[in-house]
């Protein structure tokens, strides 16, 4: 698996047979879609903007006819803009199955801590759990998504919900392998790592905007 950061809570994952957008908001330009030659799947938490930017949605949709799979909010901003077969409404406690030629991909979700409706979700794709936790405070639904294989952490800035002591009771919930933390600042991620070396097992990143990583290239691997 590799992904590249975007900002805020904005990824790319690519994994051997699907390319996975979740919430990528404005942040690619129109030179940066241009280049896009395969997108499987958008997902977006929520309708705010740093996450989610309708008019970027519809450029990728026409670039790639990926299916986009949403929260109820930004389900309804899309309808009249992506044919109705292309959008996955994604609501808190449901697991979806999406097929595509080259395989399933699998989305849970559950509702968040948000001043507007979030979802946080885990994906299933070619073997691996990947989860995504937008800019939501802690919810104890995360127990019910089981386990994630690499998880998306926020710790805060400028989510008003999010925070390192939030972020932490997540990757307790979800132990996982590889902790990638986003949406906060410096001060935010150190505050986390602190917090969890005595507490858990992982290899952790603080993601740069913009950087590629790839399973090779992970710290201490």
């Amino acid at each position: 698996m590799a992904f590249i950061y975007l900002g805020y809570s904005g990824v790319i994952l690519r994994t051997i047979n699907f390319t996975i957008g979740i919430d990528v908001a404005s942040l690619l330009s129109e030179k940066d879609i241009q280049k896009i030659s395969k997108m499987d799947l958008l997902v977006y938490t929520h309708i705010h903007s740093d996450h989610f930017n309708a008019a970027t949605a519809q450029k990728i949709y026409e670039k790639t006819g990926c299916f986009i799979a949403a929260e109820q909010n930004v389900y309804d901003a899309l309808l009249g803009i992506v044919p109705a077969e292309k959008l996955i409404k994604l609501q808190g406690g449901e697991s979806k199955e999406i097929y595509l030629e080259t395989g399933r991909i699998v989305p849970s979700s559950i509702h968040g801590f948000h001043p507007v409706q979030i979802i946080l979700l885990t994906i299933e794709v070619d073997g691996i759990r990947v989860f995504h936790g937008g800019d939501s405070g802690y919810s104890q639904s995360i127990k019910d998504l089981g386990h994630a294989d690499i998880a998306f952490l926020p710790t805060g800035d400028p989510s008003p919900t999010a925070s390192p002591e939030d972020a932490l009771e997540m990757a307790l919930d979800l132990c996982p392998k590889v902790i990638v933390l986003f949406h906060g600042s410096s001060a935010q991620h150190n505050s986390f790592i602190n917090r969890a070396k005595s507490s858990l097992i992982a290899e952790l990143i603080q993601a740069e905007t913009g950087k590629v990583y790839a399973e090779d290239a992970l710290p201490n691997k």
